[in-house]
């Protein structure tokens, strides 16, 4: 008998978005059939909407059940259920079996492909039951997991067919068994159908969006379950599992032609369904780039053009394009609509792999040249770095040189050359490949480059490095002194101690000390500096400095403070007794408070009261009042002072003061004159290098050099002077001139012969024309020169050699002596003095002395007198005036017939005998005679004025002549061109 069965309708809002609109029924539990009396509850399940909750409605066959309650109860029917929601569509029937058999097979209603079926054979509840199997098609499929129920899994369409249970079943304990089956149709329904491929647009073209949808369709009543979409190219994964049912290629490329699929699957993976292949095929934009460059051979700084060629195709000719460049994988130039990469000055670097690439705009569509090699060659080679000297020392010219060697196609390139050290650059870009270091110092020493350009700068290159040691000339200097400590008194020297390079041991180095950063002792050769007697404000920071004599190199050393430790403190005054009173003897004793080693010092005391000197410094320390008086009375202070030993310093000259030499003796008018500055250095000292200057008449005629000869390869005479030279050390601290020297250049002399010869004629004679005449032999007898020679006033102690006779008197009368003595034959005599041809008997009226000379001149004057006949003219007086005065210095000699011409001139007189009478010289010589004494009228003590004023002579006037002939009558000695003639014979 059948029960009362319930029966719930329920309304669930499911949150499942995206679900249908329509709703769907479902069973809990989810069997079908059921034995009349079994509850079941059947739920419409829709999705939220906008307006809450709706009012729902339930059908059964068709037939709305009336009523409004969301629990329905005492429904026994079987039918097909429905229900509705709102204003929706009503759900798709589920049908609800009821069935009073004894054996029912329990299935749900309905399958879908990836459910987990399970199978109940179910009996009446007053049945007993044994051996339970469970068929499908016929065919046993195992036992039941647990009671009546058969677990099968999850199911695909393949699960469908028959199936059916078999029981054995009694209804009472003794009643018989009977064997009952059931069975049941089970459909496993698809759950959604097999996907399948639509792409768009239908015609792709490179940088098109391209689209591709996976389709596929849910069962009406599964619309809520979800799925996952996956697509593949090739069989490749391009898009994995997603709820999206679409792959979507924003620019398509040639790369993403090829065959695709999709896939479909349930969340947990339980349905899994692809598509059919379907091949896509994207069709080219423009084709690919080529390389091209502008020339097959491209060398350093040439102009280099990279053209980027490509073609669209003919219904896109308008898109826009753009250009990237690339070296070696490297963009060297970005997108842009130029097609071209310009390189203004190629280089070595600029070799390389090249490709381009081109897109559009947006860069949908992008395609990459092949790679093309470009090889710059190059247009110079590396640049090398030398140095001069693979060991340089401070104070060495240094010289760094820059090679390289230009391209044999391109020798006649510019290149500009520059040097940098440690980095920096120590010479700018110029024509030169070298930089020269005059005076190496140790800051020169670092690691040197040296870079080469072309004069653009289009090309340039760098050498390698080369680390250059600049080696040390000497150490730096360190101070030392001696004694160490130093106490006031103390004889301190400080050394400046510095160690020479072993290749360099003879090179000399000069020293200069300092205190307190002013210099105590300039640059010498010594390295000591003595202080004979220190004293407190002796005390400093003390530096020396070390230099080459060039000053090259120059290191100072690092400050040494000196101390120099008081001798004396603050001396005391101590009383012999106290209390002192009248009368007592009052001694007061100065107390130095020396120590030990400083007690045999020598001191000196004084004593003050009330600040006024009581007893002046003496060797006591004590000050003794025998008898004390009131007036003693006072405040009483001593001072001690100390005195030091002498010590004699002596200051070694480095070299002899110079001295003039001129080469040769007596120099004529183009000759090759030599000067000579000659001085001696110290036998100790010969290393040490001096340098030489030479004046004239106080301008300077060469400067200072090393040489100490002044050349003159044609003298003249305006190279006549007063000439001194100087020497001195390289830095000028030691610097000496010269006394003095006059040099006269003398004029060159006609011959007889036509010629000119420096001599004067008579001397180029022979020994038998000279020894002619009353005179045979004679000797020159050097005069004074013409300072003395200008002044007869003169005395004659005031000067030394007054007329050139007192001084070597002694000399000539020795020679005189000599019988038979000849005339010596002499090219040059000094032109400073004055000279006499002396005969053969001169010794005998040299005898005569003073007297006998007036005597001899007052004749000739009178000779002159009567054979002129004429009235003397004044300047004839003058002149014997002062011939006489000359004259009376001498011996009285007779002279021989060979006319003697005596020149008084303000530097030297000198011999000339003159030419024939009549030729043009004669009648020059006449001219320079008369201008002569005219001109010099107030210039040279000694001359005399003739004719007045008259300067200037065209010819020698009648008046001019008759006076000549007057005073020099048959005679050729007529005045020279700077003096006047004593003629003829004197007795």
């Amino acid at each position: 008998m059948a029960g009362l069965g319930l029966i719930i309708l329920t309304f669930i809002c499911t949150d499942t978005a995206g679900a249908a609109v329509r709703p769907v029924v479902s069973f809990s539990p989810n069997w079908t059939p059921i034995f009349p009396g079994e509850s079941v509850t059947l739920s419409c399940n829709v999705a939220p909407t906008a307006q809450g909750n709706l009012g729902y409605s339930w059908y059964r066959d068709g037939e709305r059940i009336r009523r409004d309650e969301q629990n329905l109860t005492g429904v026994t029917d079987s039918g097909d259920y429905q229900c509705q929601a709102g204003a929706s569509e009503r759900s798709d029937p589920v049908t609800l079996d009821v069935s009073a058999d004894p054996l029912i097979l329990q299935a749900p209603p309905a399958v879908y492909e990836g459910d987990s079926l399970s199978l109940r054979c179910h009996s009446q509840p007053a049945y007993r039951e044994k051996k339970l199997v469970f068929y499908k098609d016929n065919e046993t499929i195992g036992p039941p997991v647990s009671g009546s129920e058969l677990q099968i899994g999850r199911v695909n369409v393949t699960a469908s067919g028959t199936y059916r249970c078999g029981k054995e079943i009694t209804r009472y304990v003794f009643s018989p068994v009977t064997p009952y089956t059931a069975h049941r149709n089970i459909s496993v329904q698809e759950l959604f159908s097999p996907p399948h491929i639509n792409v768009s647009p239908y015609d792709l073209i490179e940088g098109d969006h391209m689209t591709i949808t996976c389709d596929t369709e849910l069962r009406p009543h599964r619309e809520t379950t979800e799925l996952q979409f996956a697509f593949y190219r090739n069989g490749h994964n391009v898009q994995g599992f997603s709820l999206s049912n679409q792959y979507g290629v924003p620019s398509a490329q040639l790369e993403d032609s090829g065959n695709y699929t999709c896939e479909v699957q349930t969340p947990t993976g339980s349905v899994r369904k692809r598509s059919s292949m379907v091949h896509i095929h994207i069709q080219e934009l423009f084709s690919y780039p080529q390389i091209n460059v502008s020339s097959d051979q491209v060398t350093e700084g040439d102009h280099m053009t990279i053209t980027c060629g490509t073609e669209l195709r003919p219904h896109r000719e308008t898109t826009e394009l753009q250009f990237a460049f690339y070296r070696n994988g490297h963009n060297v130039q970005g997108f842009s609509l130029s097609n071209q990469y310009e390189v203004p000055s190629a280089q070595l670097e600029d070799s390389g792999n090249y490709t381009c690439e081109v897109q559009t705009p947006t860069g949908s569509v992008r395609k990459r040249s092949s790679m093309a090699h470009i090889h710059i060659q190059e247009l110079f080679n590396n640049t090398q770095i030398k140095v001069s000297s693979d060991q340089v020392t401070e104070g060495d010219h240094m010289t760094i040189t820059c090679d390289t060697k230009l391209s044999p196609h391109r020798e006649t390139t510019e290149l500009l050359f520059a040097f940098y050290r440690n980095g920096h650059n120590v010479q700018g870009f110029s024509s030169s490949n070298q930089y020269g270091v005059p005076s190496a110092q140790l800051e020169d020493s670092g690691n040197y480059t040296c870079e080469v350009q072309t004069p653009t700068g289009s090309v340039r290159k760098r050498s390698n490095v080369l680390y250059i040691h600049i080696q040390e000339l000497f150490s730096t200097p360190q101070i030392k002194v001696r004694p160490n400590p130093a106490r006031e008194g103390d004889h301190m020297i400080i050394t400046c101690d510095t160690e020479l390079s072993p290749h360099r041991e003879t090179t000399e180095l000069q020293f200069a000390f300092y205190r307190n950063g002013h210099n105590e002792q300039r640059f010498s050769l010594y390295n000591k500096y003595g202080v004979p007697s220190a004293q407190l404000e002796d005390s400093g920071n003390y530096t020396c400095e070390v230099q080459t004599p060039t000053g090259s190199v120059r290191k100072r050393s690092s400050m040494v403070h000196i101390h120099i430790q008081a001798l004396l403190t603050k001396p005391q005054i101590i009383l012999s007794s106290k209390p002192l009173a009248e009368g007592d003897e009052m001694t007061i004793t100065c107390d130095p408070n020396l120590g030990n080693i400083r007690n045999s010092t020598e001191l000196q005391f004084a004593f003050f009261k009330n600040g006024l000197i009581v007893q002046g410094f003496n060797d006591s320390s004590n000050y003794t009042v025998p008898s004390a008086q009131l007036e003693e009375s006072g405040n009483y202070t001593c001072e001690v002072k100390k005195r030091s030993s002498v010590s004699q310093i002596q200051v070694e000259e480095l070299f002899s003061t110079p001295q003039i030499k001129v080469r040769p003796d007596q120099v004529t008018q183009g000759d090759h004159m030599t000067i000579t500055c000659d001085t001696k250095l110290r036998p100790h000292r010969e290393t040490t290098e001096l340098q030489f200057a030479f004046y004239r008449n106080g301008h300077n005629v060469q400067g200072f050099s090393l040489s100490n000869q002044y050349g003159v390869p044609s003298a003249q005479l305006e190279d006549s002077g007063n000439y001194t030279c100087e020497v001195q050390t390289p830095t000028g601290s030691v610097r000496k001139r010269s006394k003095v020297s006059h040099i006269e250049i003398q004029g060159a002399v006609e011959s007889q012969d036509g010629g000119t010869t420096d001599s004067p004629p008579y001397l180029n004679k022979s020994k038998k024309e000279a020894a002619s005449g009353d005179a045979k032999s004679a000797k020159r007898i050097p005069t004074q020169t013409n300072e003395t020679m200008g002044d007869p006033g003169a005395s004659h102690e005031g000067r030394t050699n007054a007329t050139g006779v007192s001084s070597q008197m002694r000399e000539t009368k020795e020679d005189t002596e000599q019988p038979g003595a000849s005339l010596p034959s002499r090219g040059k005599e000094t032109s400073s003095q004055l000279h006499f041809q002396l005969g053969e008997r001169s010794q005998m009226y040299l005898a005569l002395g003073l007297i006998g000379s007036v005597l001899a001149l007052l004749v000739v004057a009178a000779a002159f007198v009567i054979k002129t006949r004429q009235k003397r003219s004044s300047w004839l007086i003058q002149h014997l005036q002062r011939l006489k005065t000359v004259h009376s210095r001498i011996p009285k000699v007779k002279m021989s017939s060979t006319p003697i011409l005596v020149s008084f001139v303000p530097e030297e007189p000198r011999y000339t005998e003159l030419p024939s009478q009549g030729t043009t010289e004669h009648l020059n010589q006449k001219r320079h005679f008369l201008a002569h004494h005219q001109n010099n009228n107030d210039q040279s003590a000694g001359r005399v004025p003739i004719f007045g004023q008259k300067n200037e002579f065209s010819d020698l006037t009648n008046d001019e002549t008759a006076i000549l002939k007057q005073h020099f009558p048959g005679s050729n000695s007529i005045p020279s061109s700077n003096g006047y003639s004593v003629g003829e014979s004197y007795p």
